[in-house]
């Protein structure tokens, strides 16, 4: 199409295409064309075999997360991971960064108990009700 978006019509202005027949004819070979697709295909094949491959680095672009953790999760704590970089538009983590970053955070002391905090409480239905005045009964 034109500048002005009108077809162009008719052969005097110089565009050819193969239709036309201006186009040169080309010999293929076979042998060549076989060992190129069965190299492809057997590549493929190959990859399929040897099944899903670890990642080098998880992003917080979505579907990019560890294993294990929602990618809200993740956005929320990619950032602080040491090593973690933000190359472009989401911040991405070297596998090894953030192995290591979970081994050292599974290792951090449980939290100390405060005055205020008794330890962790058994919570029982009857005794919800009991609080609100109110009486269970048997079935």
């Amino acid at each position: 199409m034109s500048h002005k978006g009108q077809r162009r019509r008719g052969l005097s202005q110089g565009h050819h295409d193969a239709a036309e027949g201006h186009c040169e004819h080309s010999t293929v070979d076979v042998a060549e064309l076989e060992a190129r697709i069965t190299a492809n295909v057997l590549g493929r094949i190959a990859l399929a075999l040897a099944g899903p491959t670890k990642p080098s680095h998880y992003s917080r672009r979505r579907g990019c997360a560890p294993p294990g953790r929602s990618d809200r999760n993740w956005k929320a704590i990619a950032r602080t991971v040491p090593g973690a970089s933000k190359p472009g538009r989401w911040w991405i983590v070297p596998v090894s960064d953030y192995e290591a970053w979970e081994r050292s955070q599974s290792r951090r002391a449980p939290p100390a108990v405060t005055a205020n905090d008794h330890g962790p409480s058994t919570w029982t239905p009857a005794q919800a009700m009991a609080e609100l005045g109110l009486r269970g009964t048997r079935s």
